[in-house]
Order: structure tokens, then C-alpha cells, then sequence
């Protein structure tokens, strides 16, 4: 689903397999939407109580910025503490159909064998922080 690697905002690239077990929050953003900039201090807040929980969920950015210098900013930015699919790779093209994203930000969750949990990530986290989990675990089969 995400291919072989992932980037961090300093084009470090990680194995995928960093993912393997866990649960994965798939955040379609960009630097250049408001929403998005508004969003994304609520997930990282999130995605901090899940690590200090030691909760088996991750956050992959796919970027919809115009360049991967453009995305990397944002993630440097913005305090990204997560991964990247990398920018305008076939993989981040694949997710963005499969989802069918028409808006951003959105917020797709699926579980370790990448069955969708929820594709209204967005507005749990936003009304729920880190809570959302709850529902993404109940979600599981």
C-alpha cells in the first residue's frame, strides 16, 4: 500500500516495515490549505498521547503539495512527527484513488492488514483527540 519506503522531512528514508502490526492514520494534506494548517496541530497533539500510551498507530503524511521540497517545509514547519509517502510517487497516486480524496484534509485509518476503519479520521480527532482511537480499535475485526 505504501510501497517499499517512507521519507521523513529531512528525506531520510525509512523501511515500511516500521508500519508492520499497527494501525495507520493516512493524512492527505498540504502546506497551502488553511484546513489543513488548522488540522494538523489537533493530530499531532493526537498522535503524541498515542505514542506516550505506546499504542500501536502511526501517521503517514501524502502529501498533496506542489513540490517534495514544498512538503518536506511543511513537515519541518508544522513539527510533523511522522512519515511521508513520498512526494508524486505512484504510491501516493494509488491512495489518493483509492480513497478517492476529493478534499483535504482528510484522514483514512486502516488497520495492519489495510482494511479501512474509518475514512472520517478528520473529524474524530477533531472532536475526540486522541479518543478517536477507541472507536478506530472497536472498528477492528
Amino acid at each position: 500500500m505504501f510501497g517499499e519506503e517512507l521519507v521523513d522531512a529531512s528525506r531520510t528514508a525509512r523501511s515500511v516495515n516500521d508500519l508492520a502490526g499497527k494501525r495507520v492514520a493516512i493524512y492527505f494534506s498540504a502546506s497551502w490549505c488553511g484546513p489543513c494548517r488548522a488540522f494538523t496541530p489537533r493530530l499531532i497533539e493526537a498522535y503524541q498521547a498515542w505514542q506516550e500510551a505506546d499504542e500501536a498507530v502511526e501517521v503517514v503524511l501524502v502529501s498533496l503539495d506542489r513540490s517534495a521540497a514544498d512538503m518536506r517545509q511543511y513537515m519541518r514547519q508544522a513539527r510533523m512527527p511522522w512519515l511521508a509517502v513520498p512526494h508524486g510517487s505512484e504510491q501516493a497516486d494509488a491512495l489518493r484513488e483509492r480513497f478517492q480524496v476529493r478534499g483535504i484534509p482528510m484522514l483514512v485509518v486502516v488497520d495492519a492488514e489495510g482494511r479501512t476503519l474509518s475514512t472520517s479520521g478528520r473529524g474524530e480527532v477533531g472532536q475526540q483527540g486522541a479518543a478517536a482511537l477507541d472507536r478506530w480499535k472497536a472498528a477492528s475485526p
